[in-house]
């Protein structure tokens, strides 16, 4: 769409300031010419510029591999309706308007579809021409076996909209804006006084603001992901523009008014790149068109020159264009969801391996998508029988702090993404008894197998903002009442202002997840500020009998502190003090150690809800230490309870995770065994049964066999024999009310059903036997 309001500047004067800002149109070039880092996907786009209508699919290529909504007969089917309605505009002599909404909503379509069955969780789209990771070695391989592994949806057409029906939600990955004012690059503020109008562009797509993708966008100003001002649509990777037909100055009029807001299409992934140093080869598509003229360029970046590449012509009047212009759009779509997305998550993590969007789905693949990505509740609240906290299972609960605000539900903003590794990746032994399925044998609804070695970390950062009406979003998010934001402000204050609070910078919180969840992390200046920090580590038993242990970090910046202040007191401190800053590099040993021990201890340790707080010293030589303390579940303690709370809160939204079996085993740090003493009594069975707490949910099995040796979990008589060892030796852990009610720990039916699970393990019942006999 035309630039509105004062006439622009000739086209000499424009193509002036392009060479001074070093954007080029280059033209059609020979392959040989193409950047190296996407040749590739040039060459695919070279590919189908030879396919034609009658022709296509004949070769065979195809077959058994395109999926429902890929045959080749559909594909020809939309050309043929995409040439139609090219014709039908045409006799009408539709205005350009009219053309944009019967063509390019056409031609575009794929962005706003889903490929993922959500019965199934298979494809029932893929790309004829697939994009090419052609620069990262490793996530070329990664990507070769997720398409391998992938599988095609065969769900009729009425069980998926049965399951549409109930899940209303939308799972895309894009989003798109239509004529809405564009913001140019800060480093081109001048453009507007040289005369350069601000641009309306006719569509722009761009990512969806997905769980993972709003967890990891930078919060700050000076990162820009988005050219609008309200910062939807980040990082866009498409740009169209369309000129009518009718007395139109030609392609290079589209190509002039496109080319600075290209350019800063691709400096907000340059920007990105530097920032993080990690590389992502910056790349825009854009498509211009004339009527029923479209051509396809490739934008990309060249040291300080900002190239525009012609690569293909075509008429939708024209049965073979019209298949082509939609093979290349299924190529672009193709090319965003499996190489730009996760190089653009891998790059805002700071990660230098494949990204993985790591939430409990991608562990319990039979849980359905319920939650709109969209929303903040989504990304905060859990499972309700895999993730919900627990406190110490020993003692009864405090009723305030199992309380969940909202309904429990399932992050399900890249549900698409998750459909390739969530069905395929093998577990790991330890976790053979977790994996559900929908028919489960008798015992399996009734009892579960797990190691106390198996461990899911977990980091988790609330990070307060700096505007007032950015931290009431915040806390609602929460659960917290927007009525009690004074109350609440004044306890985020306290607890920043508290002497176990620490002074930190952001990098040092990055490294310290980095050493918890291995999530690797460059330094860099953007996050090189000092931060105030309450740090809690803290490790449970989840419902599913999960041992977990997390680390959870409430930042605020002297802004953030300032603010609090002003909310709560309503006076501005000019100069809120941070305290020392401490070198966590010092602390290395001791969040190792917390990773590290393993058996008897991982389990008690879970048992009884152990916590810690980073706090610092100060040594006789002045010297600012960190070290990490005590803290007991049952501390009565107005700022624990709040801290606590947050962390509760915060459990389902994890900045980072990482499942892993404990291989290399240390010594359990003394502060944390002072919270549960001596395991000589779980460790002389070498595996302990447990009886769940009475507030857990019906969801969660009754019982849990927790291995603490090195028995293998592919030999069910030998943990048959472990479970019959600790029944004998009465090594039967029972929680909260239960205890101590009767002589016995568990009761003549209980006794009856641990025993037909021994028999079950034994091999001297079947697996389908029944776990109890009424």
């Amino acid at each position: 769409m035309a630039s509105r309001g004062k006439k622009g500047l000739r086209p000499e004067d424009q193509q002036r300031l392009m060479d001074e800002y070093g954007i080029s149109f280059d033209g059609p070039l020979l392959p040989r010419d193409w950047p190296i880092q996407h040749r590739e996907n040039f060459a695919k786009v070279r590919q189908i510029k030879q396919e034609t209508y009658d022709d296509y699919g004949r070769d065979g290529r195809l077959d058994h591999r395109l999926t429902v909504l890929s045959t080749v007969m559909h594909i020809k089917q939309e050309a043929a309706k995409l040439r139609s309605e090219a014709y039908r505009c045409r006799r009408q002599r539709d205005n350009e308007e009219t053309w944009r909404w019967s063509t390019e909503n056409f031609i575009t379509s794929r962005f706003k579809a889903e490929v993922v069955c959500r019965k199934c969780r298979k494809r029932f789209w893929d790309a004829d021409f697939q994009a090419v990771q052609t620069e990262w070695a490793v996530a070329a391989e990664d990507l070769r076996e997720r398409r391998a592994k992938r599988l095609p949806c065969t769900c009729s057409n009425e069980e998926r909209m049965l399951v549409d029906i109930h899940d209303a939600g939308s799972n895309l990955l894009f989003s798109d804006r239509s004529g809405t004012p564009f913001l140019y690059h800060s480093e081109d503020c001048r453009l507007l006084e040289q005369g350069v109008s601000q641009r309306h562009p006719d569509r722009i797509i761009g990512l969806e603001h997905t769980a993972s993708l709003k967890q990891l966008l930078p919060s700050s100003q000076s990162l820009r992901h988005s050219p609008f001002a309200d910062g939807h649509v980040s990082y866009p990777f498409v740009l169209i523009e369309a000129k009518s037909e009718k007395g139109s100055p030609g392609f290079e009029s589209v190509e002039r008014q496109s080319a600075f807001p290209l350019r800063t299409l691709l400096k907000l992934q340059q920007d990105l790149q530097q920032v993080n140093q990690i590389a992502i080869s910056p790349l825009v598509w854009f498509m211009a068109n004339q009527g029923d003229e479209w051509r396809v360029y490739a934008c990309i970046v060249d040291g300080t020159r900002y190239r525009i590449i012609d690569l293909w012509h075509g008429c939708m009047l024209s049965f073979d264009d019209a298949l082509q212009m939609l093979l290349i759009v299924d190529h672009i779509c193709d090319w965003a969801r499996d190489i730009f997305r996760p190089n653009i998550l891998r790059c805002l993590s700071g990660r230098h391996d494949v990204w993985r969007d790591e939430t409990p789905l991608s562990m319990y693949p039979e849980c359905p998508p319920s939650a709109d990505p969209r929303s903040d509740t989504a990304t905060l609240t859990s499972l309700r029988s895999i993730t919900r906290r627990t406190h110490s299972l020993s003692l009864d609960p405090t009723p305030r702090d199992l309380q969940v605000n909202g309904p429990a539900s399932l992050p399900s903003g890249d549900f698409e993404d998750r459909s390739d590794t969530v069905l395929n990746e093998e577990p790991h032994p330890y976790l053979r008894y977790s994996q559900s399925t929908t028919h489960l044998p008798p015992w399996r609804q009734h009892a579960t197998i797990r190691h106390s070695d198996m461990v899911h970390f977990s980091f988790h950062i609330l990070s307060i903002p700096d505007d007032a009406s950015q931290i009431r979003k915040t806390l609602e998010s929460l659960g917290e009442p927007s009525s009690g934001l004074h109350d609440t402000c004044s306890l985020l204050l306290q607890l920043m202002e508290d002497v176990e609070s620490v002074t930190v910078t952001m990098n040092a919180i990055y490294q310290l997840e980095a050493m918890w969840t291995d999530r690797p992390h460059c330094l860099n200046a953007l996050a090189d500020h000092p931060v105030r920090a309450r740090v809690l580590f803290n490790t449970y038993l989840r419902e599913d009998w999960q041992v977990v242990r997390e680390i959870h970090c409430v930042v605020a910046s002297r802004l953030a502190l300032r603010t609090l202040a002003l909310v709560t007191t309503g006076r501005n401190l000019l100069t809120p003090h941070l305290g020392n800053m401490p070198d966590l590099t010092v602390e290395t040993d001791g969040v190792r150690a917390l990773r590290r021990f393993s058996g008897s201890d991982s389990l008690a340790a879970a048992l009884s809800a152990a916590y810690l707080r980073l706090v610092t010293d100060l040594s006789e030589a002045t010297e600012t230490n960190s070290r990490w303390i005590s803290r007991g579940v049952t501390e009565e303690n107005s700022l624990f309870d709040f801290e606590k709370k947050i962390a509760y809160k915060q459990a389902g939204n994890p900045t980072s995770v990482k499942d892993e079996a404990i291989a290399c085993s240390s010594s359990v740090p003394i502060e944390l065994r002072s919270l549960y003493g001596s395991t000589q009594s779980l460790d002389r069975t070498g595996a302990i049964l447990i009886k769940k707490p009475v507030f857990w949910t019906t969801e969660s099995p009754e019982f849990c066999l927790m291995v603490l040796d090195g028995t293998s979990f592919t030999d069910p008589i030998e943990l048959g024999r472990k479970l019959s060892r600790a029944c004998e030796d009465k090594n039967i852990y029972i929680t909260g009310q239960e205890k101590g009610k009767r002589a016995q720990p568990l009761s003549d039916r209980e006794q009856s059903g641990i025993l037909c699970w021994i028999e079950i393990l034994s091999g001297r019942l079947p697996d389908d036997a029944p776990f109890f006999i009424d």
